[in-house]
């Protein structure tokens, strides 16, 4: 059995496999953390391919003890990270812990960070990130994101329409943050916020495509 806890190197044994035994191993495993975020549930449904190339080409994990830090103000981002949610006893117990400046917040499982080295080129952390307790991470990598846009980008893809028109709406600079000192942050804005941003960027994108 392939186990999910990420010191396993899960990937690394999976990307032996062949393809047709490869990637629904890796939908299995993988696909229920990173739907927790309305976009990657909304690209699931919209298009399969898009999404088994990310689970190819752009997937990463890691696990953090207690008090290991995942990332320090200024370092480069190059990847968005995805908290594997725990046992539900401890659902509300934070994985990670987020501070910029005076403030800070509690990352749960099932819970995300960093989504902005996705969508904006050579981003640095803009505060510290460490680990509350044991943290499995799956991480999607900016590089391998956007190679694969790009390969989509070629085939004239609905897809491509809708992630840019979403990544143009994650950029607007009126976009709420959980707390003044978090605006424009590695936290960015809440699940509300992406799921308007979803739910807007879909309807543009099956506009465009009549």
């Amino acid at each position: 059995t392939i186990k999910t806890r990420m010191n396993y190197e899960s990937i690394d044994v999976l990307c032996n496999l062949p393809s047709h035994f490869k990637i629904p191993l890796l939908k299995e495993i993988f696909n229920p953390t990173l739907s927790k975020h309305p976009l990657v549930a909304s690209l699931i449904e919209l298009d399969h391919g898009f999404v088994e190339d990310l689970l190819d080409e752009a997937l990463a994990d890691r696990a953090l003890h207690k008090g290991e830090v995942l990332f320090r103000t200024g370092g480069q981002a190059d990847q968005m990270h995805f908290t594997v949610p725990g046992h539900r006893n401890a659902a509300h117990v934070p994985v990670l812990h987020y501070r910029r400046a005076e403030a800070g917040v509690g990352v749960l499982g099932g819970q995300w960070i960093c989504e902005a080295a996705l969508f904006i080129q050579d981003w640095s952390y803009r505060g510290d990130c460490e680990a509350e307790r044991r943290a499995d991470l799956i991480g999607i990598t900016s590089v391998g994101f956007r190679n694969v846009l790009g390969k989509h980008k070629a085939h004239g893809a609905m897809t491509v329409v809708f992630l840019s028109f979403y990544a143009t709406l994650f950029l607007d600079e009126n976009a709420p943050a959980l707390e003044p000192a978090l605006a424009c942050s590695d936290i960015w804005c809440g699940r509300e916020h992406a799921e308007n941003n979803v739910r807007r960027a879909l309807q543009y994108a099956r506009r465009s495509s009549l």
